[in-house]
């Protein structure tokens, strides 16, 4: 398991709304019931390399995407402040892949930090998903 698929994990763990989740090439897929499916990521939407949101897509098997909603780790925990000289007013957390290494740069989220994303795509997916009408 890749390093993003971990920290996905992590957000299924927490109760992002994925059931039955499946981890492959760096995202996380589960099924929403009928056609729908889930799948999230983490995307670097500015600068390559610096993954500071979590995409999550419905996709309908037939037809594609349905729907897609980007959840920036600042807008869900705000800005961290962290001890290092380097970042005052503190930081906008983010993973960092520099080619030969991959992790969260300066600031590791809590356990808290990962609740409170997988409440927010909760929000979203429990939108789409169609368990309970079967």
């Amino acid at each position: 398991m890749t390093f993003f698929e971990q920290e996905l994990k992590r957000i299924v763990d927490a109760g992002c709304g994925i059931n039955t989740p499946t981890y492959a090439a760096r995202a996380c897929y589960g099924n929403l019931g009928s056609d729908l499916v889930a799948k999230m990521q983490f995307e670097y939407p500015k600068t390559v390399g610096k993954y500071s949101t979590v995409s999550v897509a419905i996709m309908n098997r037939k037809e594609g995407v349905v729907d897609k909603a980007n959840f920036r780790m600042r807008d869900v925990w705000g800005v961290k402040h962290v001890v290092n000289s380097n970042f005052p007013k503190g930081i906008s957390p983010y993973i960092w892949d520099t080619g030969d290494d991959i992790d969260w740069y300066v600031y590791q989220p809590t356990s808290d930090d990962i609740i409170k994303l997988a409440e927010s795509i909760r929000g979203y997916i429990e939108v789409f998903d169609r368990k309970e009408s079967e």
